[in-house]
């Protein structure tokens, strides 16, 4: 009975990714599901998840339901607020719920479980017992899009990988600058990816390429995708960002992001040229 554990950085289209898989046939895809109280013992919370996955498993064979994340009764491909709605940041609108799964499913019907924060943390003893993927995206896409909601990475912070790593928390705390203390949490989730090698991890511009393809990888039964995706550019979907401030702290992480994107000193140079970059 397959059980998949799905991360990736926070904004780069984890949710996403889920609502295209409950769409397909013989997949139930979970979007945070479940914490891990105030623990620190990864063994400890990998028998949780364990617990947690066989209870979900009898749960959608037994009464057709799913607990997740969801909003109006299904899972969204985005759990926060449409932009320009409240005005200010972005705030989250979907809520833990029991849902109907809505579909047919076989005895082993793969079931996913995703988490950016807490899965990054446990990724590397996960893979011991999981298939493990991790999404990333655009770099200065994720940076900006933390620019515009109201959760952790806005603060340079992530409260779920913190509660596993203390030493990334002890570096959060030393660093005073909003976006470069982001970006030191960006390099540490790439840092993580890196160790899990670029077979576990899916790029985001990949999935809205080639949906069907992207998601062949995660699960052997394709079929049909009805969900709007909608394409626009950095600069259309963060008209109020100081893109030109991301890229230049983004420059020191350009050795963890060339492997995934290696043109994306390109993109830094676009938004901020080397003579722009402040030194000393």
């Amino acid at each position: 009975m397959p059980t998949t554990i799905l991360t990736g950085l926070p904004r780069s289209g984890t949710t996403l990714v889920c609502a295209l898989l409950n769409q397909l046939p013989d997949a139930v895809a979970l979007v945070e599901p479940m914490g891990f109280g105030d623990t620190r013992d990864p063994g400890q919370s990998i028998a949780e998840i364990e617990a947690f996955a066989a209870q979900s498993r009898r749960r959608a064979l037994q009464d057709g339901m799913m607990l997740t994340k969801a909003y109006a009764g299904t899972v969204p491909g985005d759990t926060m607020a449409p932009a320009g709605t409240a005005g200010g940041l972005r705030r989250e609108i979907a809520a833990i719920s029991l849902i109907p799964i809505g579909k047919e499913l076989s005895k082993d019907f793969n079931l996913f479980i995703k988490n950016p924060g807490w899965f990054t943390a446990l990724a590397e003893p996960l893979c011991a017992r999981y298939p493990v993927f991790a999404f990333v995206r655009n770099p200065l896409a994720v940076l900006a899009s933390w620019q515009c909601v109201d959760i952790p990475p806005h603060y340079g912070r992530a409260s779920g990988a913190e509660q596993f790593d203390r030493a990334l928390s002890s570096r959060l705390d030393q660093v005073s600058d909003d976006i470069e203390r982001q970006v030191e949490l960006m390099s540490w989730f790439l840092q993580v990816y890196a160790r899990l090698g670029t077979a576990r991890v899916l790029r985001f511009e990949d999935l809205i390429a080639e949906p069907a393809g992207t998601l062949a990888r995660l699960h052997r039964r394709s079929g049909e995708i009805r969900y709007p995706i909608e394409q626009r550019t950095i600069e259309e979907r963060y008209p109020n960002v100081d893109l030109a401030r991301l890229a230049a702290a983004l420059r020191r992480a350009l050795p963890l992001i060339r492997p995934l994107y290696p043109d994306f000193e390109d993109t830094l140079d676009r938004h901020a040229p080397r003579s722009r970059v402040r030194t000393g």
